[in-house]
């Protein structure tokens, strides 16, 4: 990563701890990234958040979970969550925490009861390939993101489905 930030590349980009991938490094990858708020081209904080098929234990996915968001404040840089059957815990901490920065939950692929706690918690979503056709058209158009991950089709492609699922253009 550091070879990337000394390029020349003006790419935006967001880091974060996936809750997958938490080990004895993490507080090192969190002052890695106090440094890189700094740069322009770093715009988000995440992807970090929760996962309850993660081998981590969760109070440990939670603490380092909560030092992203601290970044995120202070940085007052939005926020890319991953969260896989942790949704009660992640609505509790954003009830808890009072984030002012925006909360983006990537990959949304929940049904629309999900998407409406969610909505009503203040999340953004973002919808990929994969996404629950009820919940895209419930979700506002100012709170909905679309995204690429874990897809070959390209971000055109998905906005066309996207569009064609809430008859517009």
């Amino acid at each position: 990563m550091s070879d990337f930030l000394a390029s020349d590349v003006q790419a935006q980009f967001s880091a974060g701890i996936h809750p997958c991938f938490i080990d004895d490094s993490a507080d090192e990858w969190l002052e890695k990234m106090k440094t890189w708020l700094n740069d322009a081209r770093f715009t988000a904080v995440g992807e970090c958040g929760l996962d309850k098929n993660s081998e981590t234990p969760l109070e440990k996915q939670i603490e380092i979970f909560k030092k992203q968001i601290a970044l995120s404040e202070n940085s007052k840089k939005p926020l890319i969550i991953h969260c896989v059957g942790c949704f009660n815990e992640l609505f509790e901490l954003k009830k808890q925490l009072s984030p002012q920065q925006k909360w983006i939950i990537h990959g949304f692929r929940g049904k629309p009861q999900l998407a409406k706690q969610a909505l009503k918690a203040g999340c953004y979503l973002s919808f990929g390939e994969h996404f629950n056709p009820e919940s895209v058209r419930i979700t506002p158009s100012e709170r909905l993101f679309i995204e690429t991950d874990e897809s070959d089709l390209l971000i055109e492609e998905i906005y066309g489905k996207i569009e064609q699922e809430r008859k517009i253009t």
